[in-house]
């Protein structure tokens, strides 16, 4: 037999964590990506290694990005199992009413 407990509030502000959480990522990671383009401008500049150390960082961003992307989604899911639990629960005591 299947159970439920539903507390929607917490579902709640765990989707608005999840999507502050992501906002703040993306801030750290918008200042450390400012933070590496002035270095390989101006202070660790090479024919080579800057490079690649640029490429890599690139890549590490890139994979920070799915992070909050899927921190966001989670975020999404929650709101809207809170919404629709709670609107189930809803119709379920008005059938009740008839």
């Amino acid at each position: 037999m299947a159970n439920i407990s539903v507390t929607f509030g917490q579902m709640e502000d765990a989707a608005q964590r999840m999507k502050q959480e992501s906002d703040d990522m993306q801030a750290k990671l918008d200042q450390l990506r400012t933070m590496v383009d002035n270095l390989v401008q101006d202070g660790y500049v090479t024919d080579k290694s800057s490079k690649r150390f640029d490429e890599s960082y690139k890549e590490l961003d890139k994979g920070g990005k799915q992070i909050m992307e899927g921190l966001t989604g989670i975020g999404e899911y929650l709101k809207q199992a809170a919404d629709a639990l709670r609107k189930t629960d809803e119709e379920l005591a008005n059938a009740l009413n008839k």
